[in-house]
């Protein structure tokens, strides 16, 4: 299924945004973003809605089609509403 997904450093550079700027559209730290790029640990859910409603915000600025946080090659903390949310879409 990673086959159409997306890389996070892929879709923000195309923006263009620096990890800087995204981090302080969604509100996070400099370090979050880069541990997401480089799939150092799982991230929260909460972190990638985060990430999401920041990239939105700027994909559609610019006419752009949104993202879902299906739609990234991430790694997600495995949870009950994770599971939850992969039921509903």
């Amino acid at each position: 299924m990673q086959e159409n997904k997306t890389s996070l450093k892929v879709l923000r550079s195309s923006l263009p945004l620096t990890q800087k700027e995204l981090a302080t559209l969604a509100g996070l730290n400099e370090r979050t973003i880069t541990e997401i790029e480089r799939k150092t640990r799982p991230i929260r859910l909460t972190t990638a809605f985060s990430v999401v409603n920041a990239l939105n915000k700027v994909l559609e600025s610019k006419g752009r089609p949104t993202v879902t946080i299906f739609d990234l090659n991430w790694i997600l903390e495995e949870t009950q509403d994770l599971e939850d949310l992969r039921k509903t879409s």
